[in-house]
Formats: structure tokens, C-alpha cells, sequence
């Protein structure tokens, strides 16, 4: 028998069906962020590339919903020369914005290499991003990711990460409604 409670149907309903799950992978840099948020199902929900204040937007939208996210962010990490190449300026504004974003995301949130991206599409720790792109392609099709073109394909990359990944990321936990950061993902703390 139902239990009844004293409020809308709409709640009633709430409460009774699992909650929503989605994936937001996020591949961030100094000015403009890219993120794609995919279901269980793998469904691509909403994929963009946006100035760093308007995603500050996207976060608080995602903040303020009803949906359970599990937040995947791709960490700076040492690539050799490519990171070597890279102006300093550009990778503590991305350091800065990533920790600010840190702050604001009232989720679980999970820092990713591209090293782990690369073994987990391609089965080797490094590659190129058009070989990443063409997985992704094989997996979800010319339809599913018309229009997701330059760091968007980075950000839906890190998401399907999260997604196929669901077992060790059950492991997070939150602490007083902040997210904890993981330092290492399992992939990349074995080897």
C-alpha cells in the first residue's frame, strides 16, 4: 500500500522514483570553459563552450536542480612538451579558476587526467585528440554529437569517463555540501 503524504502529488512522485543521475565532464581553461552532461544512458543532455562567467551560470542552474550530477573535471597535468609549451600565465589562471569552481560546485566532483582519458578511449596514456574524437564518434554516432565541435569533444570524453567508470565512482563522498577533490583516479594511481 502507498504511503500518503501531506503534500503535492508532484513531491509525491519525487519521492517515490529514483533520483536522476548525470555526468558533467568539464574541460576548463583560463577564459572559456567546455562541458557536456550525458545520462545513464549515455544520452548527450546539453553540451556548450562558454565563457568562464557564464559557466558560472551553468553551476548554479545545475546547483539549484532537482538532478543528482557526478562532476568530472579534467585536472592540469604535466604532458611533457606540450605542457612545457604552455604559458604559465594560462595554466595558473586555469589553476585559480579550477579551484574556484572547486568552491561554488555543490556536488561530487572528480578530478581526471587526460592520461586517463587517453587509457580508458584508446588503451594507451597518450594519444592525439582527433583519435579521441574518432572514438567517440564510433560510440555515439554523426547524430548524437552534431554540433560539439574543438574542447567540447574533451569535455564529452571526460564525461563518458565518469559514466562507464560508475563503480569506483560510487566511492564518493561529500562533507558538508562541499565536494571532495580526488587527487588521483584508480587508472592513473595503479600504474
Amino acid at each position: 500500500m502507498k504511503k500518503q503524504y501531506h503534500h503535492s502529488q508532484k513531491a509525491s512522485q519525487e519521492l517515490e522514483s529514483p533520483p536522476k543521475l548525470q555526468y558533467v565532464g568539464i574541460d576548463p581553461g583560463p577564459m572559456n570553459t567546455a562541458y557536456t552532461i550525458i545520462d545513464l544512458s549515455c544520452e548527450i543532455q546539453e553540451s556548450a563552450k562558454t565563457t568562464n562567467w557564464e559557466f558560472l551560470k551553468v553551476i548554479k542552474r545545475l546547483n539549484e536542480s532537482k538532478i543528482t550530477y557526478l562532476c568530472l573535471i579534467e585536472a592540469i597535468d604535466n604532458q611533457g612538451a606540450r605542457f612545457a609549451k604552455m604559458r604559465m600565465e594560462y595554466i595558473l589562471d586555469t589553476a585559480e579558476f579550477i579551484g574556484f569552481l572547486s568552491s561554488m560546485i555543490e556536488f561530487p566532483l572528480l578530478k581526471v587526467s587526460r592520461r586517463d582519458i587517453y587509457r580508458f578511449l584508446l588503451g594507451k596514456a597518450s594519444g592525439k585528440d582527433s583519435l579521441i574524437r574518432e572514438q567517440l564518434l564510433l560510440r555515439y554516432g554523426k547524430d548524437k554529437t552534431k554540433g560539439i565541435s574543438a574542447d567540447q569533444w574533451s569535455s564529452l570524453a571526460i564525461a563518458t569517463f565518469g559514466q562507464d567508470q560508475k563503480p569506483w565512482l560510487s566511492s564518493f563522498r561529500q562533507s558538508e555540501g562541499r565536494a571532495i577533490f580526488f587527487q588521483n583516479s584508480p587508472s592513473s594511481s595503479s600504474s
